[in-house]
């Protein structure tokens, strides 16, 4: 009986040191978890604070990028304003250029044709050129070619005139 008993204390006493095995594992899972909680908490805290300092760098770059996107919108509004009265202007000065040779031809086209006669390629180029830029941007498209096909008529007609009177 004595045997028994021992192997009974012995299976008890194994089972007691299984018993605080376990315990003593499931202790150091515990303390381990806890500085692991401890550390995961203390890097979210420490993410959370960067976290926020690159949320609202993000939000003033996002402010500073649409104002700078109004400003860029204001000032191509600008531009576009600007190149209307510029290519307006230009048109005007090309239309009354036009009207000034105009009247001189129907007061005397001959003495005007053989003026002319000799510089025709390059009558009125600066102002063909100006004009095929308007066209170029879509500006006043009318208007512009309107402006060519009187240019052309009048090169027409002082070559016309010119070749008929020599």
């Amino acid at each position: 009986m004595l045997s028994v008993c021992t192997d009974y204390h012995r299976h008890l006493l194994n089972g007691s040191l299984y018993m605080k095995n376990f315990c003593v594992l499931s202790l150091c899972l515990f303390v381990s978890s806890c500085t692991v909680r401890e550390q995961i908490n203390g890097q979210t805290t420490f993410l959370s604070g960067y976290d926020r300092k690159q949320k609202q760098k993000v939000v003033v770059l996002q402010k500073k990028l649409d104002m700078a996107e109004r400003a860029l919108e204001k000032s191509q509004d600008e531009v576009d304003y600007l190149r209307a009265n510029l290519c307006d202007a230009q048109l005007e000065s090309i239309e009354l250029q036009i009207e000034h040779i105009e009247r001189k031809w129907q007061l005397d086209p001959v003495a005007l044709s053989q003026t002319l006669y000799a510089d025709t390629a390059s009558l009125f180029l600066e102002e063909r050129e100006t004009l095929y830029q308007i066209l170029q941007m879509g500006l006043s498209v009318h208007r512009a070619q309107s402006l060519i096909d009187r240019i052309l008529q009048l090169i027409t007609q002082v070559n016309d005139c010119a070749v008929h009177t020599y």
